[in-house]
């Protein structure tokens, strides 16, 4: 972690532009948020039936 926050500072030392996300990254990023969500709330809806004699 360290070491990526001294390339981040290194960028804008140097006056390099930062990198760019690409519109199918985000897509892709976006689809693996609410796939996490769905996992998530299907976890705990089967750990509640589970519960429940």
């Amino acid at each position: 972690m360290a070491i990526a926050g001294l390339f981040h500072v290194s960028e804008k030392v140097g006056g390099a532009e930062g990198t760019k996300l690409d519109v199918d990254f985000t897509e892709m990023e976006k689809v693996r948020n609410a796939t996490n969500k769905y996992m998530q709330v299907e976890t705990k809806f089967n750990l509640s039936m589970l519960k429940s004699p």
